[in-house]
């Protein structure tokens, strides 16, 4: 699992190993997550939380189903998306490609 902060934005590099079967980047409190069984499709994320996930396109950042978020909090995801969209493609990209 990898910690995002404001303090480590810029300095964060994952180190993916051949055991990380679902690297997650914590923005915020929200679990941005990658699942292993996602690489056939579009780059995107999983965000959770509690018991809400979303499922968020990364190019372009939109929403692909929403489970339990309001629309307060769906916002608030899709801005931290585009803010951090291209670690996310970042990190996308190194795991699947690996």
């Amino acid at each position: 699992m990898y910690i995002f902060n404001r303090r480590n934005a810029k300095k964060l590099l994952p180190v993916l190993g051949p055991n990380c079967t679902m690297p997650t980047i914590i923005i915020e409190g929200y679990r941005f997550r990658f699942y292993s069984s996602d690489g056939n499709e579009p780059p995107h994320v999983h965000v959770l939380r509690a018991e809400r996930e979303a499922k968020i396109w990364l190019q372009p950042v939109e929403v692909e189903y929403n489970r339990n978020y309001n629309r307060a909090e769906l916002t608030r995801i899709l801005k931290l998306t585009r803010q951090h969209q291209e670690r996310l493609l970042e990190v996308w990209h190194a795991y699947f490609n690996q």
